[in-house]
């Protein structure tokens, strides 16, 4: 059984027409947690009708949980080089706030919206990042010869994340101001830059990132390259993440 001794603090960013798939992720999320759990929403809001707001707070009946829309500052995106990935908005560059929107939060998941949680999460939150900046997911297409991450400013030795499951301590970002170099390496490196919030954060933070198991993580539009990997995903995958642009 999962130790639940804290709460659970889980960001998500979206605009309105994300919502379908936020709904989905939040009730797996809500389906699979002890009912006891205490776990509280923060979602970074671009653009979300009060329509699917109340839509979203309906998801009680499933269990209950505290939820808290925050508006954006866009101005400080706006010069941020746009991702080659149709499906990928400027919403998701709102990641980068997140350790000065709540100062009073240590610790928190930041999770994309397009995925389902299988088994409870209460353990991936466990995970224990006291001496790191995040806990993520090694990704698979990094790992090919002619990969746009080969040209990223990351050392050899590092293994590229996934960052649509992130495991953050917001705590240490704060001490070592993360946040403002992010934006600095989000302009320094934009020609560079395929996926400009997940490749930024990779170069940003990659001397102090925990691997986690594939199990949190688990990408059915990955091709996985190391066999190994694979099945530690999908044997028994607590969270499935239905990366790139389709969507089941």
């Amino acid at each position: 059984m999962a130790k639940f001794n804290q709460d659970i603090n889980i960001f998500f960013t979206v605009n309105d027409s994300y919502t379908k798939y936020l709904s989905v992720s939040m009730a797996s999320i809500l389906y699979n947690l002890d009912k006891e759990q205490i776990i509280n929403f923060f979602i970074l809001d671009g653009g979300i009708s009060d329509k699917n707001k109340r839509k979203l707070n309906k998801l009680k009946y499933i269990k209950d949980f505290n939820i808290e829309f925050i508006k954006i500052d866009n101005s400080r995106f706006e010069n941020i080089v746009k991702s080659s990935q149709a499906h990928i908005t400027n919403e998701t560059n709102y990641r980068f706030v997140i350790s000065s929107l709540k100062p009073e939060l240590d610790k928190c998941l930041f999770l994309d919206a397009d995925l389902i949680a299988d088994k409870d999460i209460t353990e991936l939150y466990n995970i224990n990042i006291d001496d790191f900046y995040m806990g993520a997911v090694t990704d698979q297409a990094p790992i090919t010869k002619n990969s746009w991450a080969k040209h990223l400013d990351l050392a050899e030795s590092y293994r590229y994340v996934n960052t649509g499951v992130i495991l953050v301590n917001l705590k240490k970002w704060r001490e070592e101001n993360i946040e403002d170099k992010l934006f600095e390496n989000v302009v320094k490196y934009s020609n560079l830059l395929r996926f400009p919030d997940q490749d930024t954060l990779n170069i940003t933070l990659q001397d102090k990132v925990k691997n986690i198991s594939h199990i949190y993580n688990a990408m059915p539009v990955q091709n996985y390259l190391v066999e190994k990997e694979k099945k530690e995903a999908f044997d028994e995958p607590v969270i499935i993440h239905w990366a790139g642009y389709r969507k089941p």
